[in-house]
């Protein structure tokens, strides 16, 4: 997540947590330890680890491995 404002960029993990007919369709994020305020598994909201404003961003990058079984 990326705080465009003074720039400050907080990192977490993203996990796809509800799967219906195989099409992932609900995405929590949480963030690591970086702060005294804000402890790993802390889930990310509107105002944490910053209040989202415009030009904000929310960067997820992942890997799909497909069973070719």
């Amino acid at each position: 997540m990326r705080n465009e404002g003074p720039g400050n960029q907080f990192f977490g993990t993203a996990i796809f947590t509800s799967v219906t007919n195989g099409i992932a369709n609900t995405i929590q994020c949480y963030m690591h330890s970086q702060t005294a305020t804000i402890d790993e598994g802390v889930a990310a909201t509107e105002s944490t680890p910053f209040l989202f404003d415009v030009n904000d961003k929310i960067l997820i990058q992942f890997i799909y491995e497909a069973d070719l079984t």
